[in-house]
């Protein structure tokens, strides 16, 4: 069997079920990256709406957003044993 034919097998064997995982695996860690980086647009434009010093806020919202992205990663890590 080549590497073609297991990559086949495995992705064209009607099996949908990690796709979507994966979509929201890549979505969340945009998201994540996007509101916890001090050089995103999302950032600056929050802390500007604010009215709050731009690094003072990245510092305030980093804990809520660790906790968050932590969160997420234990279930992305967790849910796919109860996908059948």
């Amino acid at each position: 069997m080549g590497l073609n034919d297991a990559y086949c097998y495995s992705t064209c064997s009607g099996d949908w079920g990690s796709i979507p995982l994966a979509v929201a695996a890549v979505l969340s860690g945009g998201t994540f990256g996007d509101v916890t980086s001090p050089v995103s647009g999302m950032t600056a434009m929050s802390a500007g709406a604010a009215g709050a010093d731009h690094m003072k806020y990245v510092r305030a919202m980093t804990p809520y957003n660790l906790i968050a992205a932590s969160l997420a990663a234990g279930l992305f890590i967790v849910v796919p044993f109860f996908i059948t």
